[in-house]
């Protein structure tokens, strides 16, 4: 989700009631700070709250790292999913996990929904499967209409810059 693609952010467009009433009643932060410039590590500080150095995730992680050492998520470390199921929540995990053993719900999320197979075919993927029962053509596959070698071709309307609403490249 962009950072303007909320009502609460001035979007006109997105309609968020819910996120919008939590913003209302809660903080929202303006600046923050990532403690890793990679996917894995940075998903893993925000999950537990810890830094990489702390709660061990330090690489990316993908299909040929299952298992390795600073390539998942210890399962002791503790994630914002497993207080809040403590707490009586159920929780999901939506996309690519990133974390380790990516079908396999974990760490307080016991819902999953994956939105497309990149782990390969031997891997489950709910979003395809659900396709294929349904007959639902898979608008995720490299040769459905509207794919380029760049992925797929939405558009959105035009990219701002996260510290101005003025359009990049003008």
């Amino acid at each position: 989700m962009r950072w303007d693609a909320a009502g609460f952010a001035g979007s006109s467009i997105v309609q968020t009631p819910h996120l919008d009433r939590l913003a209302q009643s809660g903080v929202c932060f303006e600046n923050t700070y990532c403690a890793s410039p990679v996917c894995s590590p940075a998903r893993a500080s925000w999950l537990t709250g810890l830094y990489p150095h702390a709660h061990l995730q330090l690489k990316n992680y993908g299909p040929g790292s299952i298992g390795k050492w600073g390539s998942y998520l210890p399962p002791d470390r503790v994630t914002i999913g497993d207080v809040l199921k403590s707490a009586g929540y159920r929780c999901g995990m939506v996309g690519p996990w990133h974390l380790g053993n990516d079908h396999l719900p974990q760490h307080g999320f016991d819902d999953f929904w994956c939105t497309y197979r990149y782990l390969g075919k031997d891997y489950p993927d709910p979003l395809f499967d659900s396709f294929d029962r349904a007959g639902v053509p898979n608008l995720y596959l490299k040769d459905a209409e509207g794919m380029t070698q760049y992925g797929n071709t939405l558009e959105f309307g035009v990219i701002t810059t996260p510290d101005s609403s003025a359009p990049l490249g003008r």
